[in-house]
């Protein structure tokens, strides 16, 4: 067979066809000797960059560190209670007035808005707000984007949309609830 190949090959073909074998040798064994070692290499230099930057006294490291968890657990305390002011400050005529900045802002008429009946959960209390409005699509999806990104706590229990009176009108209607803690005994 390998006497029929080289019969029909040219010596020319015959040394396209040998140094194409040799190429993929070659790039074969330089993948299967030299990448698994490069890679090595460079894992154990981001290694030592990393103890570099270890400090030298083992003490000192320990100190930092301590030093560092503290800070942490005051600002973690920090974050809960201003959080906790947040939530325990906002008012309902608040959001309302912020549903119709927020409207204005975005060219969406506020039809209606209706606070309903408080409930109490263990640590909380859920006032609901029932909204319906008017806009188009886009001009609806501002304005909710935009009052998930509000910093009053508030979240969307339900809404439905469906076509309003004009082509690109919709209309909205939505179930809000805003979230406060209950006061700390």
């Amino acid at each position: 067979m390998l006497d029929e190949l080289t019969k029909t090959l040219t010596p020319r073909l015959m040394f396209l066809l040998l140094a194409a074998i040799a190429v993929v040798l070659v790039l074969g064994g330089f993948t299967s000797l030299f990448k698994k070692p490069m890679k090595s290499y460079k894992l154990q230099q981001v290694r030592y960059e990393a103890l570099k930057m270890l400090p030298s006294d083992p003490e000192a490291g320990k100190k930092e560190m301590l030093s560092l968890q503290s800070e942490i657990t005051s600002l973690n305390e920090q974050l809960t209670k201003t959080g906790h002011e947040v939530l325990k400050g906002t008012k309902p005529l608040k959001v309302i007035a912020d549903l119709g900045n927020f409207a204005k802002q975005y060219e969406v008429q506020l039809l209606n808005v209706a606070p309903g009946k408080e409930s109490q959960g263990e640590t909380y209390t859920e006032i609901p707000f029932q909204i319906e409005m008017s806009g188009s699509y886009g001009q609806l999806f501002k304005w909710v984007y935009s009052l998930e990104h509000a910093t009053t706590p508030l979240f969307v229990k339900r809404f439905s949309m469906k076509a309003g009176v004009n082509p690109e009108e919709r209309e909205l209607r939505l179930s809000l609830a805003l979230i406060q803690p209950l006061e700390e005994q």
